[in-house]
């Protein structure tokens, strides 16, 4: 059954993660499932043939700023900038790039 304002939707496909499966879960400011109508950032999760999650990506709407932005692991952030380079998002690279260099103490303040 599908529904006309899904709170997440799955795609069986080959990811830029090297995945089989990718599943986008609708969040608002506060990281919460919302239907697709009212998000306003996105989680991307790939998934390997075993269902293992292999990348994970996160996606805010540009008005979107009350929330702090999530912290990634190094590997997480490696995959975004992976990602985003295939893709050819090239101020989102920069944008990653830059908080890939921002000593942690920086990031905090």
């Amino acid at each position: 059954m599908t529904t006309a304002d899904p709170t997440s939707e799955s795609r069986e496909h080959a990811t830029p993660g090297g995945g089989v499966r990718s599943t986008i879960y609708y969040l608002n400011d506060a990281r919460e499932s919302v239907p697709k109508s009212q998000a306003t950032a996105a989680e991307i999760v790939e998934f390997d043939e075993a269902g293992m999650e292999v990348a994970r990506t996160y996606l805010e709407s540009e008005g979107s700023r009350s929330a702090p932005p999530p912290e990634f692991t190094p590997a997480e952030l490696l995959a975004a900038i992976v990602q985003a380079r295939i893709e050819g998002d090239l101020e989102t690279v920069k944008r990653l790039e830059d908080l890939a260099a921002t000593p942690p103490a920086a990031a905090d303040a």
